[in-house]
This record gives structure tokens, C-alpha cells and sequence, in this order.
């Protein structure tokens, strides 16, 4: 939950991204969460353009506070947000998945009382098998099983008081739990039971780690070392590959790496710099090749 309290408003312009938060990537297809706009920006892999959607509201293809997103296994966009259940002051917050097609939302899941506690904070999806998903409740440490808009199971089977998972990426069988606020990073099988996973000692110590991208078909993981305002690229085993810290926006404006990604063909990286409101694009080893930020 860290980055999203430091996100401040700002005075970004209609056509530029203001305080981003969230990605997914697809086939040829990026989506950032404007947090400041309460949208959404599609792009293609290379930065290009595509459409905005969303906006700020309670109704049809309106969005309120951007936590979490993912394309799903049939190409669509699932997004979570945190929203009021009505105009008035004192409204209930409800916690709500919708999915997007082509920018139109096509299917609304409320998540509220069914499955989730009413101060929960769903910071990640993952698509499971068989229509399931991975939810992960930073608020109270759980990472929960749902289908069709219902709890039917907790990942691994019990509760975790002592986990605090706040981003969480599917590559593969294998899903990769970020819990920031305990500096770690841990691979979890399909029936939720933790896989040996330590970094060398040439990563260095890893502080309030943010998102992680996979890249299954060559064997390594990005993390966006959110603490140390650096990329960390490593094996799966935990050996060190490359390390880079990304150029701030400027002066008064110090790189704050809320999320990030890797391409389907693993040649590029898509990293969340909210304070920089934008998104960079590099190659694995941090070389810059272009960025989201106006259009």
C-alpha cells in the first residue's frame, strides 16, 4: 500500500499522463493507469499511441482509484478499483473488478462482502485457471481464490497473518508475490506453497520492492526496487544479471518506481514512474528506448 499513499495530485495536462500507478501488458497492447484522471492510456509495445478510456465516475466505463490491473488469459483488461457506493458523504467504499474490451467495459464484479473485508485494498490479480482469480489484500496479508464474483478458497489453504502481498505476477505455473513493506520477494507453486528463491549477495539488500516482471522463457525476474529507486534483473535462482537506475524527470522530480512489466518477448521493460508522470521503456539492461507520457 506504500506507493499509493505517496501519490499527490498534480497539475498534468488533459493529454499527459499525471501520477501513473498501475500497468498491464498484452499482445502488442500496454495499459497505464492515469491515477490523476482516474483512466486508463493503451498504447502498442512501442509506445504508440492507441486511446484513453475510463474516466472518473461511478457508472458504465467510469472508473475511481485505479489499485490494480491485468490482461487476462482471452486478451481482455481486468481492472480494480476502489470506489464510493454512492454520491453522498458518507457512502460505503466498494471494491470492484471490471473488464474491458477495446476500451468498452463489458462485465462489472463486485467484490464487496462476498469476498473481500469492507477496508481491503486489492492491489493485485492474477489469472488462475478454469476462469479463477488471485487476489491479493495487502490490507489483511491474504491472497484469495475467486470465481464468478465469489471466495472459493484462500491460496494454500490458510490464512497468512504475517504476509502483506502487494503486487503479484502469474508467468507460467509459478506466481510471484511481492510483499513491499517486508522487503521480499517470494515464488509460490500452483497450491500456494512458497519455492526457494534467495538473492546473491551482489543484489544487494532489496528495500520496499514494489512489482516484479517475468520473463519465464529466459529464466529471469525484473524488480522494481522501489526503496533504492533502481531495476534489478536476476535469474530465477537469484543471480545477479544487471542493476540500473533510472534518469529522474528532473530536478525537484525523483524517480518513484510504482510498477512495472516485461514484454511478451521479453525485450523490453515498462517501468511506472509516478513522480516523473510517466512511463519509461528500455531494453533489460536499462537502455532507453522511448517512454508514455503526452500524446
Amino acid at each position: 500500500m506504500l506507493p499509493q499513499l505517496l501519490l499527490a495530485g498534480c497539475a498534468a495536462p488533459p493529454n499527459g499522463l499525471g501520477r501513473p500507478n498501475r500497468l498491464a501488458v498484452g499482445a502488442d497492447a500496454v495499459y497505464v493507469s492515469d491515477f490523476e484522471h482516474d483512466r486508463i492510456v493503451q498504447t502498442r509495445a512501442d509506445g504508440t499511441f492507441v486511446r484513453t478510456f475510463g474516466g472518473r465516475g461511478l457508472g458504465t466505463n467510469q472508473l475511481w482509484r485505479v489499485t490494480a490491473m491485468v490482461v487476462d488469459e482471452d486478451g481482455s483488461l481486468l481492472v480494480a478499483n476502489r470506489r464510493p457506493e454512492s454520491d453522498a458523504e458518507d457512502s460505503a467504499t466498494v471494491v470492484e473488478v471490471k473488464r474491458f474490451v477495446d476500451g468498452a467495459e463489458v462485465e462489472r464484479v463486485d467484490l464487496g462482502g462476498k469476498v473481500l473485508q469492507d477496508d481491503a485494498w486489492l492491489d493485485a490479480i492474477a489469472p488462475m485457471d478454469d476462469g479463477r482469480w488471485l487476489l491479493a489484500d495487502s490490507a489483511h496479508g491474504e491472497l484469495m481464490v475467486v470465481q464468478e464474483g465469489r471466495l472459493v478458497g484462500r491460496f494454500g489453504g490458510i490464512p497468512r497473518p504475517d504476509a502483506a502481498p502487494t503486487a503479484l505476477v502469474r508467468e507460467g505455473m509459478v506466481f510471484w508475490e511481492v510483499e513491499q513493506m517486508r522487503h521480499r520477494i517470494t515464488p509460490l507453486d500452483s497450491h500456494g506453497q512458497a519455492l526457494r528463491f534467495e538473492p546473491s549477495e551482489d543484489v544487494g539488500e532489496l528495500r520496499f520492492p514494489s512489482a516484479i516482471g517475468v520473463c519465464e522463457a529466459q529464466g529471469w525476474v525484473a524488480i522494481a526496487d522501489f526503496g533504492n529507486l533502481r531495476v534489478v534483473r536476476v535469474t530465477t535462482e537469484g543471480g545477479l544479471l544487471s542493476s540500473f537506475a533510472p534518469t529522474p524527470a528532473g530536478p525537484d522530480r525523483p524517480v518513484q518506481l510504482l510498477d512495472l512489466a516485461v514484454s511478451e518477448d521479453c525485450s523490453r521493460l515498462y517501468l511506472v514512474d509516478s513522480k516523473g508522470d510517466r512511463v519509461l521503456i528500455t531494453d533489460p539492461d536499462g537502455a532507453v528506448l522511448g517512454q508514455i507520457s503526452t500524446w
